[in-house]
């Protein structure tokens, strides 16, 4: 993790690409991957720049990982990560046994808890889950992540899951589908 002494910007950097870090709340998240080292603004030139750093991680093992709360959840798939919008492919790659220093918070699942409600996370959004019993009906998993409110509030709403063929459309009417 390098700051710019001229900026005070920090940067995750893996490899050549360095990722900044949107808000402190972001950055703060990766506290335990490295300290923080204060560079020049143009040692951080001669790094790609890779966008935004995102909230998830691999490592040199191949596994991948949300970093939340100072702690860690594993990522199954590669399929539940893009349903959380990373692609495992350009995800910063850092040392296993930096992941390891976050404590195991267990597997990250498709329903998060967070801002007070449960919350299906599929293709980049947040869907309310008024009763997780309702996935078990779609063959989806009832289990819940617990994380942060700053991590759910990112994704933008989406239709509510009320049951099974009902959902709450964008005008909040409902609709059944038979």
């Amino acid at each position: 993790v390098l700051r710019d002494s001229a900026t005070g910007a920090t940067n995750l950097v893996s490899g050549s690409v360095k990722y900044s870090f949107p808000t402190a709340e972001r950055a703060a998240q990766f506290t335990w991957i490295s300290p923080v080292q204060t560079v020049s603004t143009s040692q951080l030139a001669g790094f790609t720049d890779g966008g935004q750093a995102p909230r998830a991680i691999k490592t040199d093992q191949y596994q991948v990982f949300l970093l939340d709360s100072g702690r860690r959840f594993r990522i199954p798939t590669c399929e539940l990560a893009a349903d959380y919008g990373w692609s495992c492919a350009s995800l910063p790659m850092v040392a296993q046994g930096q992941a390891n220093a976050y404590p195991d918070a267990g597997y990250l699942t498709p329903t998060a808890r967070a801002l007070g409600a449960n919350w299906l996370i599929q293709g980049g959004a947040r869907r309310e889950i008024v009763d997780t019993s309702l996935l078990a009906q779609y063959g989806m998993s009832t289990a819940v992540s617990p994380v942060a409110d700053s991590l759910v509030s990112e994704y933008p709403l989406g239709d509510p899951v009320l049951g099974a063929g009902i959902y709450g459309d964008a005008t909040g009417k409902t609709i059944a589908i038979l």
